[in-house]
């Protein structure tokens, strides 16, 4: 027979009306003392009437005192009713049992064989707020809690979006869709990515290749302005070019440093870019070379492709709006609006772009189409454990920022230490600034040797900020590798769960919801 709970009757003491029946003392540390079997008097006249109800299958007898603790409206419908007959309810038994302990012990603790979601479900149909949940099983509700959430975003991020099969496709749009997007929709799909991979390779590797002198030629007299090409009458209206072979750099080395051009004069950009020719290999090549015709027909090959990739990707994408607010597509945009708007200018006019108004607007274009190897970075976005990775980084965004401000910190006061004990020597550390870049680098133990201290202290400084540095840096790591195994296991698991064999599919039994009276 259960043991019956005591009511706050007159002469016996009840837990409810002495707090101290429950506390603990120094010899019986962390041990609930309820009633003792002296409060049960069950030949009692003035006992009150039991309650019984029956909680998914199993039996509960108390006193309606003990259930008016909750002071809820369901609890008093339930004691109203339950005087009269056996009440059944089909919820968890194990979370009222934990409440019905609560109601005896005023201590709220979650059985741990029972998912969280299911107590927080089991604690809103009893009418129980979660407030009321001991400290020692918060942590363990918050952590819970913390995990599911963790849960649902990969849910969100790789189950909700997870593609349609070709055949389940509803018309030509999403089939075109997952053809662009999801190579694992159909061998279309996985052949159309096969050749964007080998595409996007290529192409980063000829903007490699455009860099190396030995893939450029001498751009022909066309597309050079007329103040370009040697003219031995008018020294001080032309520039001099000399040949490949005389360069050291392989290309051709242009003298400005007497032109007086009157458009020089009036844009200064332009003037720069031109006195950089003359001591600046790479600005002379970029100006002077084109790559080679095989590297230029890779392009335009490439440039078609993606070109064509990016239009049907906007026709056939769901939500453009969400298109354009993606990274990859404003990568995608910084290569093909700069190539196509060079492609252009050439094609109106082949000496356009190196014309002296426009050479500034050339050089920066010429800078914004190696945006392009940012394609390897879409490619790598098809890869779930480098998405799993970013969302680990996300996870562990607090701690990154923590330890940004420390390293901050950290760099403010070695440069003032190493500029102070480096004072008295001459041509070491003019300046804070100079001590701000040499503490990043001693950090982060690179160690460039650009500055280096050179006095007794200024070592001294320099040990203790190294130190500094390994300390700071190396406490964000266990946090993101932690994270990145939990997001990762959690991944294999939903695609476990999400994917089961032929023979679990045989075999599933479809289960069937019973609603409470």
């Amino acid at each position: 027979m259960a043991l019956l709970n005591t009511p706050e009757i007159g002469r016996r003491h009840s837990l409810f009306s002495n707090p101290d029946r429950h506390t603990t003392d120094s010899s019986s540390l962390g041990v609930l003392r309820g009633p003792s079997l002296e409060d049960y008097d069950i030949d009692d006249p003035n006992e009150p009437s039991t309650l019984t109800l029956n909680i998914g299958g199993k039996i509960f007898k108390t006193y309606a005192q003990t259930l008016s603790k909750l002071r809820s409206v369901k609890i008093d419908e339930i004691c109203s009713r339950a005087r009269k007959s056996e009440l059944f309810f089909d919820r968890n038994p194990e979370v009222f049992a934990a409440i019905l302990d609560y109601c005896r012990y005023s201590e709220l603790h979650l059985p741990r064989n029972v998912c969280v979601l299911v107590c927080r479900k089991e604690l809103a149909f009893w009418g129980v707020n979660e407030s009321l949940i001991s400290d020692c099983c918060k942590k363990y509700l918050m952590d819970c809690t913390n995990e599911i959430q963790l849960q649902e975003s990969l849910y969100a991020e790789f189950i909700r979006l997870r593609p349609k099969k070709a055949c389940d496709a509803k018309n030509t749009r999403e089939r075109i869709y997952n053809l662009l997007h999801h190579p694992e929709t159909s061998t279309a799909a996985k052949v159309w990515a096969a050749f964007y991979y080998i595409l996007v390779l290529v192409s980063v590797g000829s903007i490699f290749l455009s860099t190396v002198p030995q893939c450029r030629v001498p751009v022909s007299s066309e597309q050079l302005p007329p103040f370009y090409q040697s003219d031995h009458d008018h020294d001080n209206h032309s520039l001099s070019k000399r040949s490949l072979d005389d360069d050291p750099g392989g290309v051709p080395v242009v003298n400005v440093t007497h032109f007086t051009h009157p458009i020089f004069s009036a844009v200064y950009s332009s003037d720069y870019i031109l006195q950089q020719m003359e001591t600046n290999s790479k600005i002379r090549m970029m100006v002077t070379t084109k790559v080679v015709p095989a590297l230029e027909f890779l392009d335009m090959v490439c440039m078609i492709y993606f070109t064509l990739e990016f239009i049907a990707r906007v026709i056939t994408v769901p939500s453009r709006l969400r298109m354009f607010m993606h990274f990859f597509t404003w990568c995608d945009l910084m290569y093909l609006i700069p190539v196509w708007i060079l492609w252009i200018g050439q094609l109106i006019d082949p000496s356009f772009w190196r014309a002296p108004e426009n050479i500034t607007y050339f050089v920066f274009l010429e800078f914004l189409i190696v945006a392009r190897v940012l394609a390897l970075f879409r490619v790598a976005n098809q890869y779930k454990a480098l998405r799993i990775l970013i969302l680990s980084m996300k996870a562990s965004l607090g701690e990154i920022l923590l330890l940004l401000v420390f390293v901050m910190l950290a760099m403010i006061v070695y440069s003032s230490l190493i500029y102070c004990v480096e004072i008295f020597i001459v041509g070491s550390m003019d300046n804070m600034f100079e001590g701000l870049w040499w503490s990043i680098i001693t950090m982060t133990t690179v160690g460039y040797g650009d500055m280096v201290p050179k006095s007794g202290m200024g070592y001294l400084v320099a040990c203790i900020c190294a130190l500094t540095g390994i300390i700071l840096i190396g406490m964000p790591v266990p946090i993101i590798t932690s994270n990145f195994h939990k997001y990762y296991g959690f991944r294999n698991t939903r695609e476990e769960v999400a994917q089961p064999s032929p023979s679990q599919e045989t075999n599933v039994i479809s289960p069937t919801r019973n609603e409470p009276d």
